[in-house]
């Protein structure tokens, strides 16, 4: 019965880690979208882009530490290793979608599938297992 529940509470933070990951792509687009809108911006889309997954990756790192995995000791220690966990993430996503669309010749957004559904559960358990594990067992 123990094991059960600690499945549950698992897969609780699965989807919940999910819809947070949500809530920062929608704010890093709108980011994006708004900055690119401006026309000194709109040369520079690249670090455009790197302001937004900036925004989202700070917001997904908000929410876990306090409504998710609740652990908000050592916070700067927490929020870099999120932050290093979510560029790891941008390369690993990268990668995937170059191999699937220009290798494989998969769709793009096939591939764009495929690499979110991968980068999602590596990006779990890096976070569940580094940034958020119990610091005083450690």
């Amino acid at each position: 019965m123990m094991l059960i529940s600690c499945y549950k509470s698992q897969i609780r933070k699965l989807v919940l880690y999910c819809l947070i990951g949500l809530s920062g792509v929608t704010i890093d687009a709108l980011v994006f979208l708004f900055l690119t809108s401006i026309p000194v911006w709109h040369s520079y889309y690249l670090a455009a882009n790197a302001v937004s997954v900036t925004c989202g990756i700070t917001n997904n790192f908000i929410l876990n530490a306090f409504f998710n995995f609740k652990k908000t000791d050592n916070i700067r220690y927490r929020f870099i290793c999120f932050f290093a966990t979510g560029i790891f993430g941008l390369l690993i996503a990268s990668l995937i979608i170059y191999v699937l669309a220009d290798v494989l010749l998969l769709g793009l957004t096939s591939a764009k599938l495929v690499s979110i559904f991968f980068v999602t559960m590596i990006q779990f358990l890096l976070n569940y297992f580094i940034s958020f594990r119990d610091i005083s067992k450690a």
